[in-house]
């Protein structure tokens, strides 16, 4: 898997976590996927256009590991 291609995983991981969080009920849940996940995909493609997606990927390495420490 490439750089571009984990980066989409992780963020798309890490959007379904954070939008169960968000809107705890499936149904509300459900109406609201569709604007999250085109703003991810915004996001995404931004990043990665403009040739950072390993940046932000050792960032996000970075924040996970003083999180966890």
């Amino acid at each position: 898997m490439g750089v571009d291609d984990y980066l989409r995983s992780l963020s798309e991981a890490g959007l379904a976590a954070r939008m169960e969080k968000l809107f705890p009920d499936p149904a509300v849940r459900a109406t609201r996927q569709e604007e999250y996940d085109a703003r991810l995909r915004i996001e995404c493609d931004t990043i990665i256009g403009m040739g950072f997606p390993g940046y932000f990927l050792i960032v996000a390495d970075f924040i996970g590991w003083a999180k966890a420490n």
